[in-house]
């Protein structure tokens, strides 16, 4: 698990390698936790067009064999606003989503 705080939130993420067994693209989630707020997860959508408008979701760079993890535009827009917030990615356990 890789948490990124501190510095602006970016809308782009190395998937980080698993510190046990081999990586799943499959078991990978991310979460957010807003400043003040409590972590939520973000659900992953198929690819940027099927990012939900006004919501919040992530896709990877390329689905056959991902290296990136990218954010939805609307979901950038919130979490680079949020300057104390917080990303966590979550490597090991199913993935939420896709709408």
């Amino acid at each position: 698990m890789n948490t990124i705080q501190g510095n602006a939130l970016t809308c782009t993420y190395t998937i980080p390698v698993p510190t046990m067994g081999v990586f799943d693209k499959n078991q990978v989630n991310v979460e957010y936790t807003p400043t003040g707020g409590t972590p939520q997860t973000i659900p992953h959508v198929a690819d940027q067009a099927s990012c939900p408008t006004g919501g919040m979701g992530w896709y990877y760079d390329n689905n056959a064999n991902p290296t990136l993890i990218q954010l939805c535009p609307d979901t950038c827009t919130t979490i680079t606003m949020d300057t104390t917030g917080s990303i966590k990615i979550v490597l090991g356990c199913p993935t939420v989503g896709p709408f």
